[in-house]
């Protein structure tokens, strides 16, 4: 473009004039130097909205980042007691197990001894609702806003003219 064969400068101090100038003072202006001042207008324009848009986009990312990690957190809370309780509950069932294998007795009743059987099940399953995935951080969340992205990110990359 227009925009590489003058010095960053020199198109700077012409956008900066010709915004400034009504449309009566570019007419007394020769058609070159009017076209010139008019070119770098809307070539600084141009960059102006793309750096606007940019910004837009990076505070819209930042915003669902941290909204994913302020739900992850809300989740994590409103599961710690449960999650602390399955842990010490089968920290005694632990315990029991030890002590049953040390004395030679049956494990199956030392798990009853700490907890009915059907209970056991039951817990069994609940720990396997609280359980996270290895991989266990908010990113995961970020995907639920998928759609957000997607209703402006192509046309916004349709926009840009991007080169490495």
């Amino acid at each position: 473009g227009l925009g590489r064969h003058i010095h960053q400068n020199r198109l700077l101090k012409l956008a900066r004039e010709g915004g400034q100038m009504t449309p009566k003072d570019l007419g007394k202006f020769e058609p070159q130097r009017r076209y010139a001042t008019l070119a770098a207008v809307v070539l600084e324009s141009t960059a102006t909205v793309i750096d606007e848009l940019v910004d837009l986009h990076d505070r819209i990312l930042v915003k669902l980042f941290s909204g994913a990690k302020h739900k992850h957190q809300q989740q994590f809370q409103k599961q710690g007691k449960a999650i602390n309780d399955k842990v010490r509950l089968y920290s005694r069932i632990g315990q029991a197990l030890l002590e049953a294998k040390e004395s030679g007795s049956d494990p199956y009743a030392a798990i009853e001894a700490v907890i009915p059987w059907d209970e056991f099940t039951e817990s069994v399953s609940e720990a396997e609702l609280l359980a996270r995935p290895e991989g266990f951080d908010h990113l995961h969340l970020v995907g639920e806003n998928f759609a957000t992205l997607r209703r402006y990110t192509p046309a916004l990359l349709e926009v840009l003219e991007l080169r490495a």
